[in-house]
């Protein structure tokens, strides 16, 4: 097939690829709002514990963050293309085989382990694909792409509903299994873009982000401030010269064709003054950036609330009234609200590159309030509309926020690795956290020790942004 073209950039073939992106995340987020639906009718035919049952979920979105340092590596080895067909083979395939599985272990392989595999490889390749599409507009493709499972919220639980009511749950299964096949048509449109030419490699360059253009113009200042002191002070153009020569590298001798071009351009940032080229000493340079690891550990705790809250809450608005035929319009409230947060949270955040880590800290904090004080005001269908809501305005800029941030400081070249580790770490906190939810819900009898849990978290998650503030060389990345 093809390569895209340096006119597809920013227009062309860029936003048949964004379209493409946000339907698979349309169908990826069918697949998570699915969890707690389908969860209320296995535990009527398996009567098990929630923990256990619990796990089956966890396992299917902590693969997909868990898989997701291969998604990266698979991507940027390979395309994304591969990438996301792969995925979507296997997690349509998972899907099919539970519907036929006749005890719990199985649902648990093919259910948790074979989909949560299949949806790390797509989720991971189709977010960090838009990089490759767009310059000028980034930040906004992302929130374009990263709205859609706003779209999977709403539509999923009244498909859903139909199917089961009319056909039983591993009917549901079989269908569902078959729209999540289309993924792989989906992934087939991302082609390998080309090698940016001299004209794209200067398009990228103009469209910095402010806080980079800031950091130039603080670093052209000081050298001219630097030479206004030297002559001030009566140096002589040959101690002038002396000291210039001592200091300059040879490749400073270099001809500015050289000098700008992509295999000699070192990429700089938070990870040094000078990060290797080479792929395997790219992925050990990441593994040292303590940068990263903050970011990993805030997504870790983030991931484990959501995913605890996004389990039990169905079961926790079932047991203070909620009829099951009313659950879908709960989603559809938290729905509209991620896609209203990340749409407009793409715009906003382009203009404030340099506080993002302000704003995901607020995130944190807000979403630990919502899920902690839950048991004190989710007593009715209306109230519970209210947290759903609450709860997208929190959990929409959550993910939102991690791309650019990841971009703006690590650099889009480091982008699919770096934010596949950060689902790795994801994927350990939603895998963990909700099956102790479960074992303290078969402990005491209650869906408020889980509130208190996905709250803790998010808390946590807010908390561990104070790391930043340590890491002293923590600056943008200049491409």
């Amino acid at each position: 097939m093809g390569d895209v073209k340096d006119r597809d950039v920013d227009g062309g073939w860029a936003w048949v690829a964004l379209c493409s992106s946000v339907l698979t995340m349309t169908m990826l987020a069918g697949f998570d709002t699915s969890h707690g639906i389908f969860q209320s009718e296995l535990k009527q035919s398996y009567p098990d514990s929630q923990g256990l049952l619990a796990l089956v979920f966890s396992l299917a979105l902590g693969g997909r963050f868990l898989i997701g340092p291969v998604s990266g590596i698979l991507s940027d080895l390979l395309t994304h293309r591969v990438a996301i067909m792969i995925g979507g083979f296997l997690l349509a395939a998972g899907m099919a085989a539970a519907s036929f599985s006749q005890d719990l272990i199985s649902v648990i392989f093919f259910l948790g382990v074979g989909c949560g595999l299949g949806s790390g490889l797509a989720f991971t390749a189709s977010v960090t694909v838009v990089s490759t599409y767009f310059v000028k507009y980034r930040t906004v493709a992302f929130g374009i792409s990263l709205a859609a499972p706003g779209f999977g919220l709403i539509g999923t639980p009244y498909l859903l509903r139909w199917l089961i009511v009319d056909y039983g749950w591993r009917m549901t299964m079989l269908c569902f299994a078959g729209i999540l096949a289309q993924i792989c048509v989906l992934g087939s449109v991302f082609f390998r873009r080309r090698p940016c030419s001299k004209n794209c490699r200067e398009e990228e360059e103009q469209h910095l982000t402010e806080a980079n253009i800031v950091r130039k113009d603080c670093a052209e200042e000081e050298s001219e401030s630097t030479l206004v002191t030297d002559s001030l002070t009566g140096r002589s153009s040959q101690e002038s010269g002396s000291i210039d020569s001592s200091t300059s590298s040879p490749q400073s001798a270099r001809s500015p064709e050289k000098k700008g071009s992509a295999d000699s351009t070192p990429v700089t940032g938070i990870m040094g003054d000078s990060v290797p080229q080479n792929f395997s000493q790219r992925i050990k340079a990441l593994l040292c950036n303590k940068f990263l690891w903050v970011i990993c550990l805030n997504q870790m705790m983030m991931t484990a609330g959501c995913v605890t809250s996004f389990n039990f809450f169905p079961a926790y608005a079932q047991s203070v009234g909620v009829a099951f035929e009313d659950l879908p319009k709960l989603y559809t409230a938290g729905g509209l609200t991620i896609i209203v947060t990340r749409v407009t949270g793409g715009f906003v955040f382009s203009r404030i590159p340099g506080h993002l880590l302000t704003a995901l800290f607020l995130v944190g904090v807000g979403f630990a309030l919502v899920q902690l004080l839950l048991p004190l005001y989710g007593l009715s269908l209306l109230a519970l509309v209210v947290e759903r809501i609450l709860t997208g305005a929190m959990y929409g800029p959550s993910l939102l926020l991690v791309t650019p941030i990841l971009d703006h400081y690590l650099g889009p070249k480091n982008l699919p690795v770096a934010f596949g580790f950060v689902m790795l770490c994801s994927g350990l906190g939603s895998v963990a956290v909700p099956p102790i939810a479960g074992a303290l819900y078969d402990a005491y009898g209650t869906y408020n020790v889980c509130c208190y849990i996905a709250g803790s978290a998010g808390g946590v998650a807010a908390l561990s942004l104070i790391f930043s503030l340590l890491i002293k060389d923590s600056r943008p990345s200049k491409g």
